[in-house]
């Protein structure tokens, strides 16, 4: 039996984060040995996963577990949260936290949720650790949700997604979503 110390979200650390500040090249190369979840803040610089580089977007998120290599390439700003799930972080591991991707983009939507984190982090009132965990669990539940809503959806869906992730920068037609899911481009737009 897991002891309920293990069961729940507890953040070690959240900050804002600007590279501006502290970076003048690339960072140094380091395993990650927490959870990790940043949220970007402009359209600037890189970020290395387990080598593999992201361009880094406003909005985007980077979610890393214990064990990824990381480092990056200013200049960019960010909010960031580590955070465990008891010494062995078994509750979540299989369903919840290996379905979150590595790098997504999100938009605006979460720049907020990250930013209560770090504000409650810093706090000495009464209560905010609670809280901090709280919201930091909730804004993990909400971007689980928000990566893994394909799953609801149709495999021409699927398909039509997944080309203009991949070809977002090109200009893509009706005709080219038609191909690769077999409808008329009619078909593919309603």
């Amino acid at each position: 039996m897991v002891s309920e110390e293990n069961m729940h979200l507890s953040v070690l650390g959240a900050r804002y984060f600007n590279s501006r500040a502290y970076m003048t090249g690339r960072s140094p190369v380091r395993r990650a040995k927490y959870f990790e979840i940043s949220i970007y803040l402009e359209d600037n610089g890189t970020v290395y996963i387990n080598d593999t580089p992201h361009k880094i977007h406003r909005g985007d998120v980077r979610f890393t577990s214990p064990g990824t290599t990381l480092y990056s390439e200013p200049p960019f700003s960010a909010y960031s949260i580590l955070f465990t799930f008891g010494s062995d972080n078994c509750q979540y591991t299989e369903d919840f936290i290996q379905s979150i991707p590595a790098f997504f983009s999100c938009g605006d939507d979460y720049i907020q949720q990250f930013k209560r984190v770090a504000e409650l982090f810093a706090s000495s009132d009464t209560g905010s650790k609670l809280m901090m965990n709280a919201k930091a669990m909730e804004l993990l539940y909400n971007i689980y949700n928000a990566t893994n809503r394909l799953q609801d959806v149709s495999e021409p869906i699927k398909l039509c997604i997944d080309y203009i992730k991949e070809h977002y920068q090109e200009k893509i037609k009706l005709e080219d979503l038609g191909v690769i899911t077999g409808y008329v481009p009619l078909h593919v737009l309603r």
